[in-house]
C-alpha cells in the first residue's frame, strides 16, 4: 500500500453534536512538502466525537497531568510533557518527572493510569483509521501533552 499521510484533528470534549465531519483548506505548511511522495495529506478534515471519553478517564488523566507538571516553572510559557519518557520542557529547561527535581519527589503513575492512557491513545488511532477509511495508521513519538502557560493548574 502507498503511504497516505493525513492531517486529522479529534475534539475530544464538545457540548454540540455534530453528525458529519468537514473538510477545510490544508495549511500552506502541509502542502508544502508535496514534493515529499506520500508524505503531504491528500485532504484535512475535522472530526467532533461525543463521548469519545469517559468522565472518569478523563478525571484519571487530568490528574497524571496536574502531577506530572507539578513542578513546572512559574515564570509562565508553555509547559511540555512526554509521558512515556517522562520529559518535562518549561521555561527553566527539560527535567525528567520520573526522577526527584526542583525540591519534589519523582511522579509514578500507577499500572491502571498507564493503561488508561495508553488506551486512549489507541482508542485515537483506531478512530482516525475508521474515519479515514485507513488499514493502518503509526503515531510517531514523542506524543506529548502541552500547557500554554506553565504555572496554570490544569482544570
Amino acid at each position: 500500500h502507498p503511504v497516505r499521510a493525513l492531517k486529522t484533528s479529534i475534539e475530544i470534549v464538545s457540548n454540540d453534536k455534530l453528525e458529519e465531519p468537514w473538510t477545510q483548506k490544508c495549511p500552506e505548511e502541509v502542502r508544502s512538502v508535496s514534493e515529499l511522495s506520500g508524505c503531504a495529506p491528500l485532504h484535512c478534515t475535522r472530526y467532533v466525537v461525543d463521548d469519545f471519553v469517559s468522565k472518569e478517564d478523563v478525571d484519571i488523566l487530568l490528574g497524571m497531568m496536574k502531577r506530572g507538571m507539578a513542578s513546572s516553572s512559574q515564570d509562565g510559557g508553555p509547559t511540555i510533557m512526554d509521558v512515556n519518557s517522562g520529559f518535562l520542557k518549561d521555561s527553566e529547561g527539560l527535567i525528567t518527572i520520573y526522577k526527584p527535581h526542583r525540591g519534589l519527589n519523582r511522579v509514578n503513575f500507577t499500572a491502571k493510569e498507564y493503561e488508561i492512557y495508553g488506551n486512549l491513545f489507541e482508542k485515537i488511532r483506531n478512530k482516525i483509521m475508521e474515519l479515514n477509511k485507513l488499514d493502518y495508521l503509526y503515531f510517531t513519538a514523542p506524543t506529548f501533552v502541552a500547557r500554554l502557560i506553565g504555572a496554570l493548574t490544569c482544570i
